[in-house]
């Protein structure tokens, strides 16, 4: 991706840009997803997280109210597949007992 702006910024100023629109919506995807994993693992009393596709967490659940979780849960079987889900997130899938 190629950033372009009116005048010339400093690096703190473009660090904080990528960390800001770059880095961060992604860790904050993941932890509302781990987040809404672990809740509804608690909520359905299960011991296994077997989330079909088309769970959506209730909205009232807060900040990870309406969170497309079944599919979250694909995705990350997806990229666990494709060894592309780094360690402390399988680890962190697993102790929720990812199936």
């Amino acid at each position: 991706m190629r950033l372009q702006f009116s005048e010339e910024r400093g690096p703190a100023v473009l660090a904080r840009f990528v960390r800001l629109r770059g880095i961060d919506p992604e860790d904050a995807y993941w932890r509302r997803g781990i987040e809404a994993a672990g809740r509804w693992l608690h909520e359905a009393g299960n011991s296994a997280l077997r989330v079909p596709y088309t769970v959506v967490t209730l909205e009232d659940w807060g900040g990870i109210g309406g969170c497309p979780l079944g599919q979250w849960i694909a995705e990350q079987r997806h990229a666990h597949g494709a060894r592309a889900l780094e360690a402390g997130r399988v680890g962190e899938l697993e102790w929720l007992g990812m199936v």
